[in-house]
């Protein structure tokens, strides 16, 4: 699946509406679509000086390709863990690679669709 610019626009969209819902205007927050490997999406995150890029995928393969690609709650997957990364980046310290990320992934995923319902969006 290769990402349209009405994809872009959406997945766009969503993270500033995301963003401004969250009250995370603390934050620069700069959009790009680029080359990612394995990820729909990513968001890299400057905490001192509150800069983050949120990058969307140009295409997608192999299983990605095949569970489909949804704009918005890439969008506000990426959101939240910008929300959580006060949290997320003490607990990398204590935590192994592996068990961290599956606790944060399991935790966004229930807070994307938990927001997707109570906002109809």
């Amino acid at each position: 699946h290769k990402v349209t610019s009405a994809e872009f626009e959406q997945f766009r969209k969503a993270v500033d509406f995301w963003v401004n819902e969250l009250e995370l205007n603390e934050w620069t927050v700069v959009i790009v679509k680029g080359p990612l490997s394995g990820d729909y999406a990513q968001v890299a995150t400057s905490y001192s000086g509150k800069v983050a890029t949120i990058s969307l995928g140009t295409s997608f393969k192999g299983e990605a390709s095949i569970m489909g690609f949804d704009p918005e709650e890439s969008a506000i997957h990426e959101v939240l863990e910008l929300l959580l990364t006060p949290v997320t980046g003490e607990l990398q310290v204590y935590l192994s690679k592996s068990f961290y990320s599956h606790l944060i992934h399991t935790a966004i995923n229930k807070l994307t669709h938990s927001l997707r319902k109570a906002y109809q969006r």
